[in-house]
């Protein structure tokens, strides 16, 4: 296994790094269900309970810029 560390400089580039593997998407009920919203974000975005793709790929849209 090889890691690495890297800042995610926008929403839009977490979400690209999230999708590269489909970490978020994938088509396996035990995987979304193993999945939940976290964070301040979530909440201000009233998010909660196992990621939604669509959701997940949506949330920066309505994310303030940092």
């Amino acid at each position: 296994m090889v890691a690495s560390i890297d800042v995610i400089a926008s929403p839009s580039q977490g979400v690209s790094y999230y999708e590269k593997e489909g970490y978020y998407a994938r088509d396996d009920p035990a995987h979304r269900e193993a999945s939940a919203w976290a964070g301040k974000g979530a909440g201000e975005l009233a998010l909660s309970g196992p990621v939604d793709p669509d959701a997940f790929q949506a949330a920066p849209d309505f994310m303030p810029a940092l």
